[in-house]
């Protein structure tokens, strides 16, 4: 997917969702954690930085972002293919519930804006480019395969938006001087679980799909980015930053956290370094036994 850019703005670009990014030398490997034994397998290493895995719909492949490009990894054989490596990914990208699209926010040159483009992965699908009066970076599907959701940035600010495929429009956040960021739907559509810090701090929100009934689900002393919900609806995956850490940083002390859904308790299941890359998109297994993310070794 990729034409060539100077190292520099490779450098520039990677390891970033809505804009922000740091990046340093870093050794990177694709885990796979269970939630049954609280343990991590590693299924893929590279000198590379690798950003943003998740599983294909069918529970078969792990997609990620590396040197620009999307690859797959097969669980069973553990055979990496490239996907697309015809225009420059951002780690922002996602598969539909239905296994017949990928959407990716392509990174434009210099002074151009991020934008989204729509891969057909079926033979002889055409791809579908999505205008959008600013940067647009790409955060997840609803479970029609019609809409999706995207952080979109504009005059400095970043909102919530969603867009079907047909270009219908809706901004979901009005967030003035506060950020709106790493938008993700429950599987069943009904919300948008994100990350803000109009309360002071970076906590977890959840608006209705459409916008409506915002409500606050972290609140704690931590800075907490990329909430994920679990495909069976108990569980919230966030990773939390120390409270003087701004916004979504790289190469960080993290924690990966667990949050049920029904009695809001959270649980560290490990300490480690990252942020930015670790697991930007959604990154649950289809059964909910496991979640994929990367880990980094400066």
């Amino acid at each position: 997917m990729q034409k060539f850019y100077p190292l520099f703005f490779l450098l520039i670009f990677m390891l970033f969702s809505c804009g922000e990014n740091e990046t340093q030398e870093v050794s990177s490997s694709i885990e796979v954690f269970s939630l049954e034994s609280k343990g991590s397998k590693t299924i893929y290493t590279s000198e590379n930085i690798i950003s943003s895995p998740q599983w294909s719909p069918d529970g078969k492949y792990i997609f990620f972002n590396e040197n620009e490009n999307i690859l797959q990894i097969s669980v069973e054989d553990g055979l990496v293919e490239t996907v697309i490596s015809s225009v420059p990914c951002s780690p922002n990208y996602g598969i539909s519930s239905d296994g017949k699209s990928l959407a990716v926010s392509v990174l434009g040159k210099p002074g151009d804006n991020t934008q989204i483009t729509i891969f057909s992965l079926e033979e002889d699908g055409q791809s579908q480019n999505f205008t959008f009066n600013g940067d647009a970076w790409f955060h997840g599907w609803d479970p029609t395969g019609n809409r999706f959701v995207f952080c979109g940035k504009q005059s400095d600010k970043l909102d919530i938006y969603s867009a079907s495929l047909q270009g219908e429009l809706a901004k979901l956040t009005n967030s003035g001087d506060f950020l709106s960021n790493t938008p993700d739907y429950s599987l069943d559509g009904k919300y948008i679980y994100f990350s803000s810090d109009r309360s002071g701090i970076a906590e977890v929100w959840r608006i209705d799909a459409n916008g409506d009934n915002l409500k606050q689900i972290t609140s704690d002393d931590y800075n907490n980015w990329f909430p994920h919900p679990s495909p069976d609806g108990n569980n919230l995956l966030f990773l939390s930053y120390n409270n003087d850490v701004y916004k979504h940083p790289s190469n960080e002390e993290i924690q990966v956290r667990l949050m049920s859904l029904s009695d809001k308790k959270a649980e560290t299941l490990f300490e480690t370094i990252g942020g930015q890359g670790t697991f930007n998109m959604p990154c649950w297994s289809p059964d909910s036994k496991s979640f994929v993310y990367v880990n980094y070794t400066p």
